[in-house]
């Protein structure tokens, strides 16, 4: 099937194949995950990523709870089709229940976010 253009009331025409066109760029589609955040010799550890279907410039966010508040936050910068990133806080004497979210960005703004992620093995530091 051809296409075909008239320019100047039909005075010049081009004909171009259908298939020779580029094919409209396709948004990646994307999601955040929130890992469950473990210990590890006296912190707390929650791991953040995105992921993409196609190759993108994204941020991810990672933020770490102990009992409701915020304790930790770090953003990773990167080109591709996954980034990750971590964060840390000292695990306090007693029990708390410690939760990770993650937020990915593109261009300044939220294209996605995860749940937040609880551990519930109740990890008990014994300082």
């Amino acid at each position: 099937m051809k296409k075909v253009l008239s320019i100047v009331a039909g005075v010049i025409m081009v004909v171009v194949p259908l298939n020779a066109l580029p094919a409209p760029a396709q948004a990646a589609t994307c999601y955040a995950l929130a890992e469950t955040p473990y210990w590890d010799g006296g912190y707390m550890i929650a791991i953040g990523s995105g992921h993409c279907s196609s190759s993108v410039n994204m941020s991810v966010t990672v933020a770490l709870y102990r009992d409701g508040t915020n304790v930790a936050m770090g953003t990773d910068t990167c080109t591709g089709t996954s980034c990750a990133t971590a964060v840390l806080s000292r695990n306090l004497a007693g029990n708390q229940k410690w939760c990770g979210r993650t937020w990915l960005y593109q261009n300044g703004s939220i294209v996605a976010s995860s749940g937040m992620e609880c551990e519930t093995t109740g990890y008990i530091s014994p300082r």
